[in-house]
């Protein structure tokens, strides 16, 4: 038979809080191989979508000739050289068929990367830290600006003015672009310059521009960590040989500075590669410490490797002390054995 527990007044304080207190994230500006490929990603990606209705297709008099159309008068999408009618609707079920899979093929080989370079959250919450680190300066600049007395100066209202307004400008022209894969591009610009556009195209502007402008400017890793379901659906669908953003804790253990490290090595003993600088931290966009092992925070970024490698160099250190690797690696090298990497296996080859 249950017991039923009743929790006394004064135990109720240790039962905790239901939900986490909101800690500002203020990601450090970082330099390396991963960030330059999100760079190169954020720029395709904002390139497609933003320049893709205004390309040119030649399909023949009297048909549009906007490259990618969802005519929903003429209840057709046009895709280059493609046309799909509404009794068609299977190539779409296809289609979303094998994105998902698709999803699930780059979990399998590296977790989370598509959260870390190509999620559309991702993607403008990146442009929106740039334009930030941009007007007011990188993370110490940012942080002591808003931790100061003194803070509603006109320098720090022009910046923050500056700053949001450049943010309404992208998420303006993010809802405008949307609406034009509607219709056709030239056109509908015309009429909305104009204010002769229909009022329909005005609200989904007014929509994408607002949820743009708060998603990408104040919820940023929320979005990542409570709305979006993908973290708790990739958690179920990872195996131990998908390469995760990795703290190789067999090399950085025991973490000691600088000056310690090379004493111990000195008198040849064992000395961790951790000389806890927290810069894995700092510019960490969730704001997590990759060194407590994964997290459902960690969106497979790989900023904290860049940070991490430039630090090693530094103190003139083996790179890639944080890496994209496995537990049965960190396993392996403990007992002195080689790293191995599946990428091809029967999970991803299905």
């Amino acid at each position: 038979m249950n017991k039923i527990v009743q929790i006394e007044p004064d135990q109720a304080e240790d039962v905790g809080p239901l939900y986490a207190a909101l800690k500002k994230v203020y990601p450090q500006k970082v330099s390396g191989t991963f960030r330059r490929i999100k760079w190169g990603l954020m720029a395709f990606c904002l390139g497609v979508y933003y320049f893709l209705p205004f390309v040119r297709w030649n399909r023949g008099f009297g048909a549009p000739d906007q490259a990618v159309l969802i005519d929903l008068p003429g209840s057709r999408f046009y895709f280059f050289f493609i046309e799909l009618w509404p009794q068609e609707v299977y190539y779409f079920t296809g289609l979303l068929i094998l994105a998902a899979i698709t999803l699930f093929l780059m979990n399998s080989v590296g977790g989370r990367i598509w959260c870390g370079y190509l999620c559309p959250q991702t993607v403008w919450t990146d442009l929106f830290y740039a334009i930030e680190r941009l007007v007011e300066g990188d993370r110490r600049e940012r942080m002591k600006k808003d931790a100061s007395a003194h803070r509603w100066t006109l320098e720090r209202i022009s910046e923050l003015m500056l700053k949001h307004s450049i943010w309404l400008m992208i998420a303006w022209w993010t809802g405008g672009a949307w609406v034009l894969y509607f219709t056709d591009a030239p056109t509908l610009v015309k009429e909305l310059v104009t204010f002769q556009a229909p009022a329909i195209a005005y609200i989904w502007i007014a929509i994408l521009t607002t949820t743009t402008y708060l998603l990408a400017g104040f919820m940023r890793e929320q979005v990542c960590v409570y709305m979006c379901p993908w973290p708790r659906i990739q958690a179920a669908l990872t195996d131990e040989w998908a390469l995760n953003v990795t703290y190789r804790y067999d090399r950085g253990e025991k973490r000691m500075s600088v000056k310690k490290a090379n004493e111990l090595r000195a008198l040849g003993q064992h000395a961790g590669d951790c000389v806890d600088c927290y810069q894995c931290v700092a510019v960490c966009p969730t704001g997590i410490d990759i060194r407590n092992g994964p997290q459902l925070d960690c969106i497979q970024c790989g900023l904290c490797i860049d940070a991490c490698d430039n630090v090693m160099k530094k103190i003139g250190r083996p790179t890639r002390l944080i890496s994209y690797d496995n537990d049965i690696n960190i396993q392996r090298r403990i007992e002195g054995k080689p790293p191995i990497y599946r990428i091809v296996r029967p999970r991803t080859v299905i």
